[in-house]
């Protein structure tokens, strides 16, 4: 294993040969994740079975295979998952299709590699090739298979699949966007999928869910200023549309309600500008919010001459809000919760910079 600390510019071996097979060449080193909790802690796979762990930047390493109680030897270290939240905890994810092996394998140790647990528990078949925890959550962990994406919210203790319409794909790596909280899958044949806004798993710990109602908390959104360009030459590049405008509200239900969920967009003056209901189903549910304020009411005027002409479309339409601060009020089976929701303001002028 080598080492830079000028970019690049030189390196420096920092252990000795650690794959199982030295006089083999295609041993390789294949994993390798340095502890972001404490200097210093770096783990590494190989091909071949092996894991090790140094505690003192590459001085010592020791091999902890004979440790990991019950588990395939020689099978591919795909994936090593430093913990985000304790320093002895790493996750692992072997990976055995090679052999005609299709079970799935991931390990956990809290112990600096000295005890470790299998926490495949029912995940279907499908080999592993990536494990994450979540950079909030220490609960939540996130697994991707040959076939599909799992996530946990029990620390592997259970494991279910991940997200309506993601498609039956190998997923070969996971990463979670430290600031926006969107979780990013990179597939083999069908491209990166993104699921936005996994605030709400992040935020179901245990206490949440013995909860009658929760409210989450809303991840600031930018209003976009959006420009509008028209001609009449056909276009040289692909275009996608872009995610809409506006906030996702989450609530949590213990169980089902016989009332409707109410939510209400409050102004800094109390002012109710917007309000919706949402489903009183047990789970998770999520309503959107396009930064849109409810409409004024219709006068008993008659319309005038351009009223008639759209056959009485041509009334006042919703205005959108400000940036600023509001206050998002839900109403559940008698429960008031509240949380405050921020619209930014784009700056165009900062691109680039």
């Amino acid at each position: 294993l080598f080492k830079t600390v000028d970019q690049g510019n030189n390196w420096k071996a920092i252990s000795p040969d650690l794959t199982a097979n030295p006089d083999e060449r295609s041993s390789a080193i294949v994993s390798v994740c340095e502890s972001p909790v404490e200097p210093g802690v770096v783990w590494a796979g190989t091909n071949d079975g092996n894991v090790y762990l140094t505690k003192d930047d590459g001085v010592n390493w020791t091999l902890l295979n004979a440790n990991i109680t019950g588990a395939p030897q020689f099978y591919w270290v795909k994936r090593i998952e430093a913990s985000h939240h304790a320093a002895g905890r790493a996750y692992i994810a072997l990976d055995g299709h090679r052999y005609e092996d299709w079970a799935p394998y991931i390990y956990v140790t809290e112990d600096f590699g000295a005890t470790w647990k299998n926490i495949s528990n029912n995940l279907p078949e499908g080999s592993i090739y990536v494990v994450r925890e979540d950079l909030k959550n220490p609960d939540l962990l996130f697994a991707g298979s040959e076939f599909s994406l799992h996530y946990s919210l029990d620390r592997g203790m259970t494991w279910s699949r991940f997200m309506t319409g993601f498609p039956t794909v190998p997923v070969h790596d996971l990463v979670i966007h430290p600031r926006d909280g969107d979780l990013i899958a990179a597939t083999h044949g069908r491209g990166a999928w993104i699921a936005d806004n996994i605030t709400p798993l992040q935020q179901l710990t245990a206490d949440v869910k013995e909860e009658d109602v929760h409210l989450f908390d809303v991840r600031p959104e930018v209003q976009w200023e959006r420009t509008y360009e028209w001609t009449w030459v056909p276009e040289k590049r692909f275009y996608k549309p872009n995610p809409p405008t506006g906030s996702t509200i989450a609530y949590y239900l213990r169980r089902d309600i016989p009332d409707s969920v109410t939510i209400e967009i409050l102004d800094i003056t109390g002012e109710v500008i917007w309000n919706f209901d949402g489903p009183p189903t047990a789970g998770i549910s999520k309503v959107f919010w396009n930064f849109r304020k409810n409409p004024p009411p219709r006068t008993d005027m008659q319309p005038g001459q351009f009223g008639q002409q759209m056959r009485g479309r041509g009334g006042r339409s919703a205005s959108p809000a400000e940036p600023g601060e509001y206050l998002v009020r839900l109403t559940a089976g008698g429960t008031i919760l509240t949380t405050k929701l921020i619209i930014e303001k784009d700056n165009p002028g900062n691109l680039g910079k």
